[in-house]
């Protein structure tokens, strides 16, 4: 079971049918109405020389940012998945994570270490 927040856009129903396609149960998915995250990956022009990939939250067509952080994030884990092992990746640590991470009984949480 996933729970997550999708952008109500072309790229969030992308997002889900994709993960139901996988077999992942999509039940607890919320949309709301903004637009899905989207991280811009550039992998370069090997003629050019440079191998390096570019990981972005701005678009390389219109320079424009796309992250859209929400305040509808859940605080809680709904109580039907409470006496479930839940696995939690996070990109980082923030406050409202960590009330979230103090809402499960049974947790093991992962952060999200990248390189960029």
């Amino acid at each position: 079971m996933l729970l997550v927040l999708l952008g109500n856009d072309e790229e969030g129903r992308i997002a889900a049918n994709s993960l139901k396609c996988a077999g992942v149960d999509v039940s607890n998915i919320f949309v709301e109405d903004k637009k899905t995250n989207i991280m811009n990956i550039i992998v370069p022009n090997s003629k050019l020389g440079d191998n390096s990939v570019i990981h972005s939250w701005y678009s390389p067509i219109d320079m424009s940012y796309t992250m859209n952080f929400s305040d509808n994030l859940p605080k809680t884990l709904p109580d039907d998945l409470q006496t479930n092992q839940v696995y939690l990746i996070l990109d980082k640590f923030l406050p409202i994570n960590l009330e979230f991470l103090k809402s499960m009984k049974h947790k093991k949480v992962c952060l999200d270490v990248r390189s960029y």
